[in-house]
């Protein structure tokens, strides 16, 4: 497998920018760019693939071209298919894949 892309400094910008500086998990929104019980100012974002990087995650989803190819697509860093989480959401997405699909993500 390929050495992982870093994500474009410009799709993070996005990001953060779109989120305006909060978890973008439904419901959650906690704010990321202050610990709020102790008001420090610091990045506590974390940039997640809504489709999985590789298939060793539980929302990989390959793609194949008209002979059954793999495509080697290079999207997954995209602003489309990132979102910004707190730690906790992360986590809970992650644990918990069959609850939280791509569709339910996008």
């Amino acid at each position: 497998m390929a050495a992982r892309k870093p994500i474009d400094p410009k799709v993070t910008f996005q990001l953060w920018n779109s989120s305006r500086w909060m978890c973008q998990f439904p419901w959650c929104k906690e704010e990321l760019w202050v610990n709020t019980l102790t008001f420090d100012v610091l990045n506590l974002s974390e940039q997640w693939h809504i489709i999985a990087y590789s298939e060793k995650w539980a929302r990989w989803k390959p793609i194949s071209d008209s002979l059954g190819r793999m495509i080697d697509v290079n999207w997954d860093n995209t602003f489309e298919n990132l979102i910004l989480l707190c730690r906790k959401c992360h986590k809970t997405i992650d644990t918990i894949p069959e609850k939280y699909d791509i569709e339910k993500l996008k």
